[in-house]
Protein backbone atom coordinates (compact mmCIF):
# COMPACT_ATOMS: atom_id res chain seq x y z
CA UNK A 1 0.00 0.00 0.00
CA UNK A 2 1.88 3.03 -1.32
CA UNK A 3 1.62 5.44 1.76
CA UNK A 4 0.70 8.64 -0.07
CA UNK A 5 -2.44 6.94 -0.47
CA UNK A 6 -2.72 6.34 2.87
CA UNK A 7 -2.13 9.64 3.78
CA UNK A 8 -5.08 10.51 1.44
CA UNK A 9 -7.27 7.91 3.29
CA UNK A 10 -6.52 9.36 6.79
CA UNK A 11 -6.96 12.84 5.58
CA UNK A 12 -10.20 11.68 3.99
CA UNK A 13 -11.38 10.14 7.29
CA UNK A 14 -10.43 13.42 9.40
CA UNK A 15 -11.99 15.84 6.63
CA UNK A 16 -15.23 14.14 7.73
CA UNK A 17 -15.23 14.13 10.87
CA UNK A 18 -14.32 17.96 11.03
CA UNK A 19 -16.90 19.04 8.73
CA UNK A 20 -14.85 19.29 5.99
CA UNK A 21 -16.88 17.19 3.49
CA UNK A 22 -16.15 18.93 0.02
CA UNK A 23 -11.89 17.83 0.86
CA UNK A 24 -13.17 14.58 2.24
CA UNK A 25 -14.98 13.84 -1.24
CA UNK A 26 -11.64 15.24 -3.30
CA UNK A 27 -9.55 12.99 -1.35
CA UNK A 28 -11.76 10.02 -1.37
CA UNK A 29 -12.27 10.20 -5.18
CA UNK A 30 -8.36 9.77 -5.97
CA UNK A 31 -8.01 6.42 -3.92
CA UNK A 32 -11.30 5.14 -5.92
CA UNK A 33 -9.98 6.35 -8.60
CA UNK A 34 -6.75 4.59 -7.88
CA UNK A 35 -8.35 1.00 -6.92
CA UNK A 36 -11.28 1.20 -5.57
CA UNK A 37 -11.53 -2.37 -4.49
CA UNK A 38 -8.29 -1.76 -2.53
CA UNK A 39 -9.69 1.66 -1.34
CA UNK A 40 -12.89 0.32 -0.98
CA UNK A 41 -13.84 2.27 2.79
CA UNK A 42 -12.93 5.37 0.66
CA UNK A 43 -16.59 4.42 -1.26
CA UNK A 44 -18.27 4.28 2.18
CA UNK A 45 -16.27 7.55 3.97
CA UNK A 46 -17.70 9.20 0.47
CA UNK A 47 -20.99 8.15 1.51
CA UNK A 48 -21.42 9.35 4.67
CA UNK A 49 -19.67 13.02 3.70
CA UNK A 50 -22.50 13.04 0.72
CA UNK A 51 -24.87 12.34 3.87
CA UNK A 52 -23.73 14.98 5.54
CA UNK A 53 -24.11 17.45 2.47
CA UNK A 54 -27.49 16.31 2.63
CA UNK A 55 -26.95 14.63 -1.50
CA UNK A 56 -28.83 11.46 -0.31
CA UNK A 57 -29.24 10.11 -4.00
CA UNK A 58 -25.45 10.38 -4.47
CA UNK A 59 -24.91 8.92 -1.07
CA UNK A 60 -26.31 6.00 -1.76
CA UNK A 61 -25.05 5.65 -4.87
CA UNK A 62 -21.77 5.32 -3.04
CA UNK A 63 -22.98 3.09 -0.38
CA UNK A 64 -24.23 0.72 -3.01
CA UNK A 65 -20.89 0.56 -4.68
CA UNK A 66 -19.06 -0.19 -1.70
CA UNK A 67 -20.95 -2.89 -1.24
CA UNK A 68 -20.85 -4.28 -4.43
CA UNK A 69 -16.68 -4.31 -4.88
CA UNK A 70 -16.31 -5.03 -0.94
CA UNK A 71 -16.28 -8.42 -0.07
CA UNK A 72 -15.99 -8.24 3.73
CA UNK A 73 -18.22 -5.77 4.67
CA UNK A 74 -18.05 -4.02 8.28
CA UNK A 75 -21.18 -3.02 10.17
CA UNK A 76 -20.30 0.23 10.09
CA UNK A 77 -21.00 0.58 7.11
CA UNK A 78 -24.44 -0.86 7.48
CA UNK A 79 -25.11 1.84 9.33
CA UNK A 80 -24.22 4.82 7.22
CA UNK A 81 -26.37 3.25 4.52
CA UNK A 82 -29.07 2.55 7.10
CA UNK A 83 -29.11 6.40 7.56
CA UNK A 84 -29.30 7.00 3.81
CA UNK A 85 -31.71 5.00 3.45
CA UNK A 86 -33.74 6.69 6.30
CA UNK A 87 -33.21 10.29 4.49
CA UNK A 88 -34.88 8.89 1.50
CA UNK A 89 -38.01 7.35 3.26
CA UNK A 90 -36.80 3.45 2.32
CA UNK A 91 -37.98 2.56 5.24
CA UNK A 92 -37.85 -1.40 4.74
CA UNK A 93 -34.29 -0.63 3.23
CA UNK A 94 -33.64 0.58 6.34
CA UNK A 95 -34.91 -1.97 8.83
CA UNK A 96 -33.00 -4.30 6.55
CA UNK A 97 -29.71 -2.71 7.02
CA UNK A 98 -29.88 -2.04 10.57
CA UNK A 99 -30.90 -5.35 11.27
CA UNK A 100 -27.02 -6.23 9.41
CA UNK A 101 -25.97 -3.83 11.21
CA UNK A 102 -26.51 -5.29 14.57
CA UNK A 103 -25.50 -8.67 13.29
CA UNK A 104 -22.38 -7.89 11.68
CA UNK A 105 -21.17 -5.50 15.29
CA UNK A 106 -22.29 -8.68 17.49
CA UNK A 107 -19.96 -10.72 15.37
CA UNK A 108 -17.30 -8.31 14.97
CA UNK A 109 -17.24 -7.91 19.07
CA UNK A 110 -16.71 -11.72 19.33
CA UNK A 111 -13.52 -11.34 17.28
CA UNK A 112 -12.39 -8.85 19.05
CA UNK A 113 -12.85 -10.68 21.65
CA UNK A 114 -11.28 -13.78 20.93
CA UNK A 115 -8.32 -11.77 19.63
CA UNK A 116 -8.17 -9.91 22.90
CA UNK A 117 -8.02 -13.82 24.78
CA UNK A 118 -5.37 -15.02 22.45
CA UNK A 119 -3.42 -12.15 23.19
CA UNK A 120 -3.70 -12.22 26.89
CA UNK A 121 -3.07 -15.90 26.70
CA UNK A 122 -0.20 -15.17 24.79
CA UNK A 123 1.11 -13.13 27.34
CA UNK A 124 0.68 -15.11 30.12
CA UNK A 125 2.82 -17.88 28.43
CA UNK A 126 5.61 -15.51 27.66
CA UNK A 127 5.62 -14.29 31.59
CA UNK A 128 5.89 -17.57 32.39
CA UNK A 129 8.64 -18.45 30.39
CA UNK A 130 10.77 -15.69 31.67
CA UNK A 131 9.85 -16.83 34.46
CA UNK A 132 12.06 -19.83 33.89
CA UNK A 133 14.90 -18.39 33.10
CA UNK A 134 15.01 -15.69 36.16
Amino acid sequence: MNSLYRAYYERAILYTHVGRYKEAIADNEILIKHNERLWSDALINKAEALYFMKEYGLALKSANRYFEVEEQTESEAYKIRAEIFKKLKMYDEHNADMRMYKKKEKEEKKKKNIRIARNEEGLRMFKKMLLRYE
